[in-house]
């Protein structure tokens, strides 16, 4: 065999055997999941990549083109098989091209070796060196990026954190515990066993659980009034006292807390069409068959609708209670957030949008009297109104026309004013600003679902009376964390997250980064959902045995050093590496449809393309300094 084709074949099942790699990666998770953390069926996204099975193939055909013969059916057959595992693997990121890489390249060199076969001699050492140089390419970037992000990658303040072991220096890790028998002795057993599971603690670092306390739907009809009802908050913040573990209260009413519950006055509300959100066509969510389970995100956020005034009640007299407790147990209590992810309604598939509420239509025209003259307004948005009083909301989504910008500007104020609002109740009733945190989504900028849809980007969580709070699943890019502490400083939470994918759900390492680069990036509270999750079941922590593993194991970096300074709890060379080489990108985990798909593959196409121009060149410089070698060695000898 040709020594250059040798090589060729050498480079190339490298590049296989790292594509074998990743695939055994890919399936090895799959297993994991599939049979010992939950018994389910995987998501179809999971194996979306293999359209570009066909690009493979067509690879293949190329290839055979070339050679045309010179190719033994073994091959064609090897090759074929480990390139559609490649399609798969594409979805698991960096090692797809990396293997790519080496393919073509030997693929190139057997090309070269057929072209310059009885014409050129190629050196040893020549061959040698090249080899050398084509297998350390690849990795070059990859090494690069990764020693770049250690070496400029951010940290917190440590003065800020210096000292012996008080409330802003300690981090607080509280898995979401929804589930209680009721009964003290078994609740507080279990208790203990989550702590002993995922531990151990340390002087600042402080395992704790979090729960819900269900103001809206926990209520009592006392003569006629309707007061919060506190036996399952005081139940729930007695077995904090009887274990000696921090607590965390998810002040859940306005979008989740009549989930599973219900009472008369709720009913009521929700029988007012004024309390309700509208979408553009002035109609309201239909109502649900099971009048058990009011919808979620059906009342509107105005500030003056009954539902308001009754959750301003509540959210106070439950607020008394924990600002009681705050004040007797300082240690255990670790605050509380607001209403899980508050924002409008919305419906993706039917391109609907909230809140067109006749009384929110009136705020909006307020809002644009304290923005604007009447000829400013008729001026900028090229309109005749007579008053303010006139002017309606946009009804046809435009995007990009200045308003329905404006409409959209107005809507975000609608939700962030909402989370204010709650957090200036909870302060009233006598809890610190430092404890009180919002609970909004966390999603990149751009997003606009969140831009347009929900009305909630990360801007909405700032508040005056608390501070920032988030809720995210599946990987998150380290350096989106940074967005939360640019906001907010070192004082953030994440009150619910898990790495809730099929593809990742086992992945110990993933974990591990993750809460590596939520410590670096100065969080001072972290929920993972669940302990227990029975609508949910891969969320269930309890019986995931690599997620504890990977607690511990960051417990253990970062417990005896005040928090966001331990140097073993940060980001190193072989975590950028890992992310890289996975090729995990913003919150790429997080497919939804076809579409986002799609999106993700048309994000590629740049790594695609350069390597297809590699290629391309590489082919072209081959045929052309074959040709002037062969024209040197046949030129006549003018000499003679």
């Amino acid at each position: 065999m040709n020594g250059l084709k040798k090589y060729g074949y050498i480079i190339s099942l490298t590049g296989e055997a790292l594509i074998v790699i990743q695939s055994i990666i890919f399936f090895s998770q799959l297993f994991l999941y599939r049979f010992l953390l939950e018994m389910t069926n995987f998501e179809g996204a999971v194996f979306l990549p293999l359209i570009s099975i066909p690009i493979f193939l067509m690879t293949e055909f190329l290839i055979l083109i070339v050679e045309r013969k010179a190719i033994k059916y073994l091959d064609i057959i090897c090759y074929i098989a480990l390139l559609c595992l490649t399609s798969i693997t594409l979805y698991l990121g960096g090692g797809w091209y990396i293997g790519i890489i080496f393919v073509i390249i030997g693929v190139l060199l057997r090309v070269a070796a057929k072209t310059w076969q009885n014409k050129v001699k190629f050196k040893k050492k020549r061959a040698i060196f090249l080899l050398i140089i084509l297998v350390i390419i690849p990795f070059t970037s990859l090494l690069i990026q990764s020693a770049v992000k250690v070496r400029t990658a951010r940290n917190i303040p440590v003065e800020s954190m210096a000292g012996p072991p008080r409330y802003d220096n300690i981090l607080y890790m509280t898995p979401i515990l929804e589930y209680f028998t009721g009964v003290p002795a078994q609740d507080n057993a279990e208790i203990d066993f989550l702590k002993a599971t995922i531990g151990p603690s340390g002087d600042y670092y402080k395992i704790g659980f979090s729960v819900s306390c269900w103001y809206s739907a926990n209520l009592i009809n006392n003569s006629g009034i309707w007061d919060f009802d506190p036996t399952w908050l005081y139940y729930k913040l007695n077995r904090s006292v009887d274990t000696n573990t921090p607590i965390l209260l998810h002040m859940n009413g306005g979008n989740w807390g009549s989930c599973g519950m219900s009472n008369d006055i709720l009913k009521e509300l929700w029988a007012n069409d004024s309390n309700c959100q509208y979408d553009q066509f002035d109609r309201v969510p239909e109502i649900q068959n099971d009048t058990t389970c009011l919808r979620d995100r059906l009342f509107s956020l105005q500030k003056d609708t009954d539902f308001n005034k009754y959750r301003e009640i509540h959210v106070k007299q439950a607020g008394a209670i924990l600002s009681n407790f705050s004040q007797n147990y300082p240690d255990l209590f670790v605050g509380c957030s607001l209403d899980s992810e508050i924002h409008l309604d919305f419906t993706i598939a039917g391109d609907l949008y909230y809140d067109y509420n006749p009384a929110v239509i009136g705020e909006y025209q307020s809002w644009l009297a304290s923005r604007y003259t009447l000829s400013e307004y008729n001026s900028k948005f090229d309109k005749s109104e007579s008053s303010f009083g006139t002017i309606d909301a946009p009804r046809n989504p435009v995007f990009g026309d200045p308003l329905w910008e404006e409409w959209t500007i107005f809507r975000h104020y609608l939700v962030q004013q909402n989370v204010e609002l709650q957090a200036k109740w909870l302060n009233e009733s006598g809890i610190p600003k430092n404890k009180i945190y919002s609970h909004q989504i966390f999603t990149k900028s751009g997003d606009k679902s969140a831009n347009y849809g929900r009305c909630d980007t990360l801007e909405t969580a700032a508040t005056k009376y608390g501070v920032v709070g988030v809720t995210r699943y599946n990987y998150i890019n380290p350096d989106r964390f940074w967005d939360i502490y640019d906001l907010n400083g070192t004082n953030w939470g994440i009150f619910e997250w898990n790495i809730w994918h099929d593809r990742v759900q086992s992945d110990y390492h993933l974990y591990l980064i993750q809460l590596k680069a939520m410590y670096q990036a100065g969080v001072h509270v972290i929920c993972p959902n669940g302990w227990f999750e029975f609508v949910n079941p891969r969320l269930m922590i309890r019986n995931n045995t690599i997620f504890h593993r990977a607690l511990v194991d960051f417990a253990y970096l970062v417990k005896d050093v005040p928090r966001g300074t331990a140097p073993d709890g940060f980001l190193n060379f072989f975590d950028y590496l890992y992310v890289y080489f996975m090729n995990f990108n913003e919150f790429q985990l997080d497919f939804l449809s076809i579409t986002d798909f799609l999106d993700f593959l048309f994000s590629k196409l740049w790594s695609i393309s350069i390597i297809s121009t590699i290629s391309v060149i590489s082919v072209i410089t081959i045929v052309l300094y074959n040709k002037y070698q062969v024209k040197k060695r046949l030129k006549p000898n003018t000499a003679d």
